[in-house]
């Protein structure tokens, strides 16, 4: 998927809003980072790619990890990941899409992460490493040659449903 594959007339009022490029841009790269999204090979390494010619590409299943069991925390879980169940999704209708999200809600507020008093000091500055453009974009790219259709989110999974704890979701 690129913008310029978007229908005429949300292309037009992206391209002309840099702030909405940036926000979409990051809205992707998040996606990214949860496993619903990779960004396809850049042309040429060495030079930035905008975003208007970047290639996203959508994976046609997803899975989340119920972390509702986990004790009080900051942003990480209790318990080692594999011990959570594992629930895997196919995005075959909008329905299946918004069954994810409802789920993913779902999920994050019954998981009792938040409590700042169950801190550490390497925990304060996790927040930043999602900022635009702040992280390791090798772990997200998608070769052309790479047929998968699922992709994993970011390691650690150290975090409410399975993903990088640094999302703070």
């Amino acid at each position: 998927m690129l913008i310029s594959d978007l229908p005429i007339n949300i292309r037009v009022k992206l391209l002309g809003n840099k702030k909405a490029v940036l926000q979409l841009e990051h809205i992707l790269l998040t996606l990214c980072g949860f496993g619903l999204a990779r960004v396809g090979p850049t042309m040429d390494a060495k030079k930035v790619t905008s975003v208007e010619l970047q290639y996203f590409y959508l994976s046609r299943s997803g899975y989340l990890r119920d972390t509702s069991t986990s004790q009080k925390g900051y942003c990480r879980v209790s318990m080692p990941i594999d011990q959570y169940t594992k629930y895997e999704y196919t995005f075959y209708t909008m329905d299946d899409v918004i069954y994810y999200w409802h789920h993913l809600r779902a999920i994050v507020q019954s998981t009792p992460l938040s409590f700042r008093m169950e801190t550490s000091q390497e925990d304060v500055r996790l927040y930043k490493k999602y900022t635009i453009g702040m992280f390791d974009r090798s772990q997200i790219v998608k070769s052309f040659e790479d047929l998968s259709t699922t992709f994993l989110p970011i390691l650690p999974h150290d975090g409410c449903a399975g993903f990088d704890s640094s999302f703070f979701v």
